[in-house]
């Protein structure tokens, strides 16, 4: 019975090794966002990181409510992993958070997607 398992357990690894190899590689992405203001207008800005240059820039990125998900802006990240946002007014208190989907590189590699930690805007 302990034979029958294990060999269960080798089969169901290698099926899944496998799968993993044809799924390519993704590397890891980070997202930051920060929110400054003043009287008349706000903005939200941060940085894209990776350890791969190619996941950093051109990354669209979007600034989400918390409270119900409505994206109230995007922007594309520079080369260095920039972007920013520039809102006429101030947002609606609450919680926010950056967001930016996968990137496809080519057949074998993306770029992850990623969330920021939230920032309060009072």
């Amino acid at each position: 019975m302990a034979a029958v398992a294990l060999l269960s357990l080798t089969v169901a690894g290698a099926i899944s090794a496998e799968a993993q190899q044809r799924k390519g590689k993704e590397i890891p992405t980070r997202l930051a966002i920060k929110f400054m203001h003043e009287t008349y207008t706000a903005s939200f800005s941060g940085n894209v990181k990776s350890s791969s240059p190619s996941c950093v820039g051109g990354r669209k990125v979007s600034v989400i409510r918390r409270a119900n998900g409505s994206k109230i802006a995007t922007d594309v990240s520079s080369n260095n992993g920039k972007w920013r946002v520039d809102l006429q007014g101030v947002p609606k208190s609450g919680a926010y958070f950056a967001s930016t989907p996968k990137k496809k590189l080519n057949t074998k590699k993306a770029c992850g997607a990623a969330q920021s930690p939230t920032v309060q805007v009072p």
